[in-house]
């Protein structure tokens, strides 16, 4: 099984002549922030778009904005999730403006009876009609939560909070 843990941190995004400082809701999975993850993963899909700078070009979702209440957004049904993502939830939001919407990283949450599953990685602006060639996320993943462990580490923040 993995491990997940999250915290409310500040969180710093690229465009800092528009975006007032704000709180964010860092995911580690494994010990590890999903951020540095994410780049190890997306670092040879940028390499041949000839631009290292945007594998992991992520921060963390504003805590308050679309993760108000985690638990809700981390545990959201099919249907409930972000629309436009193919029943995917956003887990990382773009770098440089800090908007979930923009440069998201996406994934579906399964909710079974003992498990939750985080799987099917996505950037929905690096998909099958890019001329650069689609981002495969295929081996990111999937990750495998014990339910209660996964409910402990969501009311652990809401407890931090």
């Amino acid at each position: 099984m993995d491990s997940i843990a999250f915290n409310i941190v500040d969180a710093d995004v690229d465009d800092d002549s528009a975006v007032p400082r704000r709180l964010g809701l860092r995911i580690l999975i494994n010990g590890r922030p999903l951020i540095d993850l994410v780049r190890e993963f997306e670092r040879p899909m940028a390499m041949r778009e000839g631009s290292l700078s945007i594998a992991g070009a992520y921060t963390w979702l504003a805590y308050g904005g679309a993760t108000n209440d985690p638990s809700q957004h981390f545990y959201a049904p099919p249907g409930k999730q972000d629309e436009n993502h193919d029943d995917r939830i956003s887990v990382l939001a773009c770098g440089d403006c800090g908007l979930s919407g923009c440069w998201p990283l996406v994934c579906r949450i399964e909710v079974r009876e003992d498990r939750v599953v985080w799987r099917d990685f996505a950037n929905p602006h690096r998909g099958p009609n890019r001329v650069a060639g689609e981002w495969s996320y295929v081996g990111f993943g999937p990750f495998d939560f014990e339910r209660r462990t996964y409910e402990h580490a969501l009311k652990s923040l809401i407890a931090e909070d």
